[in-house]
């Protein structure tokens, strides 16, 4: 499997977010090899949430995800270069 790149996005709000953070992996969902969601259960259900991509794809592919989930309010994204 070939990964380019990995990418950590942290939701605030994450029932809120789900909706958007969707159709945007959707969107980008050729470029991304494998997610890993993340968060808190039990009791207590955090409403905060982590997801970790693995992507392919040029460097200009990788960035427009990055820019666009960055653009959902609450939506924190950073990109790890592999090499």
């Amino acid at each position: 499997m070939k990964c380019g790149a990995v990418m950590a996005v942290r939701l605030e709000k994450r029932v809120k977010e789900a909706v958007k953070v969707q159709e945007a992996l959707t969107k980008f969902g050729c470029n991304i090899a494998a997610r890993f969601g993340i968060h808190d259960t039990g009791e207590q259900c955090s409403d905060e949430g982590l997801i970790l991509l693995c992507l392919n794809g040029s460097p200009a592919e990788i960035a427009e995800l990055a820019k666009t989930l960055k653009s959902i309010p609450g939506v924190k994204a950073d990109i790890l270069e592999l090499k």
